[in-house]
């Protein structure tokens, strides 16, 4: 089961890793501005605040996160397709972004319960089954890079629909997990919420989120605007990833060694530096390997701390609600909150100030951390 795990991470993010570098260049190929595109993208991740909520209830009732996934999942491959036989517009275009998004973050979500129901209480394996979606992302940024550069921009909803049929297939050979008991996360879902250092991850992960906007939204744009061709900005992009996937292979041993908490204030200040460094020295190429490289504490700690945490604090009897709201709050709220700031400060003050507006936001997320985010029992002191 747990190859199946990984080659549905991986497809999901060989997805990812078409529509975040590439769907931007695609909707301003179609005439769309940077603000638009912004405020579109802002959009489609605002909705996610409240979507993957529904399927994390809807799962948590039923019992069943994979019917989940493969609703949303099919959903998702469906609302692609259209565009290629609906003749485009600008309509039709923020529909499909829209649609794409809401259902993907409800696929993730609950596969991610999944994977977490199926480890039980190894869940420090989750990085070794999770880096398989990084692998993903990395085969499709570089590897569909020379084909955008060749035939254009006009075949990148052939290549993401692609993936996303293929995904679902894929989800049907997926079982849930095995029922665990219900002996950690205790009480109703509120005696959870109520807990300081839950409200502080879930509000870290919205400030992560909000700062990365201006990397999702316009990372690629601004590289091109610096002299990189289109196969170049696949190659940092992999490299962002590789990154990525070198820290998951190693987090068992950083979880053990640091703790969660001063992993997290490590990430949040590197992810600081990352951001100064983009938006000062983007035409320096040695910046911007330094950069990527930090992609490992920006997103893969960040993320793989947050994971595991809301894991330990939900347990299994909110395990889907659980790992929907961190979604929502992270790339629902935080995502779109990002994408629209970085839309309006963008053509107002330039790149250089947009990727310090970041820079900024991280250095938020790392004083509520430092304040509120606490060891949980039985993490290195």
């Amino acid at each position: 089961m747990f190859v199946r795990l990984g080659a549905y991470y991986f497809l999901f993010f060989a997805a990812v890793g078409v529509f975040i570098p590439y769907w931007p260049p695609y909707l301003q190929a179609r005439g769309l501005s940077p603000e638009a595109i912004g405020s579109l993208l802002g959009l489609a991740s605002a909705t996610r605040v409240v979507v993957p909520n529904l399927w994390g209830w809807l799962a948590d009732r039923r019992g069943r996160p994979m019917a989940v996934v493969r609703l949303a999942g099919g959903l998702a491959a469906l609302a692609v397709a259209a565009l290629l036989v609906v003749p485009d517009s600008v309509a039709v275009l923020a529909a499909v972004t829209v649609a794409y998004v809401v259902f993907s973050a409800g696929t993730l979500s609950q596969f991610e319960a999944t994977t977490f129901a199926h480890l039980g209480r190894d869940g420090a394996r989750y990085g070794r089954i999770r880096l398989w979606g990084s692998v993903g992302f990395i085969v499709a940024v570089s590897g569909f890079a020379p084909l955008l550069e060749r035939l254009g921009s006009g075949v990148t909803p052939l290549l993401l629909g692609g993936l996303l049929a293929a995904l679902w297939l894929l989800s049907l050979a997926v079982a849930d997990g095995p029922v665990q008991r219900h002996d950690a996360g205790g009480g109703g879902l509120g005696s959870v919420l109520r807990r300081r250092e839950v409200q502080a991850l879930l509000a870290v992960s919205c400030l992560v989120q909000v700062a990365h906007g201006p990397y999702y939204t316009f990372y690629s744009i601004h590289l091109a605007a610096n002299g990189y061709g289109r196969e170049a900005v696949g190659a940092l992009w992999s490299l962002g990833v590789l990154a990525e996937i070198g820290v998951f292979i190693v987090m068992p041993r950083l979880w053990t060694r640091f703790g969660p908490r001063r992993l997290l204030l490590a990430a949040l200040l590197l992810s600081a530096l990352r951001w100064t460094l983009v938006g000062l020295a983007a035409a320096q190429l040695g910046a911007v390997l330094l950069a990527q490289l930090l992609h490992a504490a920006s997103f893969g700690i960040c993320h793989a701390v947050a994971v595991q945490l809301v894991q330990r604090w939900f347990g299994p009897r909110h395990q889907g609600r659980g790992q929907a709201l961190y979604a929502s709050m992270s790339g629902g709220l935080g995502g779109g909150l990002g994408a629209w700031l970085s839309g309006q400060v963008w053509p107002a003050f330039g790149p250089a100030a947009t990727f310090l507006v970041g820079a900024a936001v991280f250095l938020l997320a790392f004083t509520v951390a430092l304040l509120a985010v606490r060891e949980p029992a039985g993490a290195p002191a």
